[in-house]
């Protein structure tokens, strides 16, 4: 697993800021076997896997399970997604979700 272009430099940019997690359709199998605490430039809280969840996005059960834990408004949570299909849930359900090219552009206003 690599991180695209630009990943690693806006994780460390915000890490001050921020705190960081991943919700992944993966199994966490497939999580231990990517190892990202050692490929990632920041510490990720807690990673929630579809297997945790019992739900695969984008059921708005696995985003729940997000909330549950970071206790903070759907709203309040930045949540960034490559795919189309999952902003566009993740929008729906509440979340301030943005694209990596939206990220982008809001980090150069920090």
């Amino acid at each position: 697993m690599a991180f695209l272009p630009g990943i690693k430099e806006m994780l460390i940019r915000l890490s001050n800021k921020s705190r960081f997690f991943i919700l992944t359709n993966c199994s966490n199998d497939l999580v231990r076997s990517i190892n990202i605490e050692s490929k990632s430039p920041v510490k990720f809280e807690k990673i929630f896997t579809s297997e945790d969840n019992c739900a695969y996005k984008p059921n708005p059960g696995s985003y729940e399970k997000v909330v549950e834990y970071i206790k903070l408004p759907r709203n309040n949570i930045i949540y960034v997604s490559s795919n189309k299909w999952d902003l566009d849930a993740s929008r729906n359900f509440g979340f301030n979700s943005k694209s990596m090219e939206e990220l982008k552009d809001l980090i150069k206003l920090i």
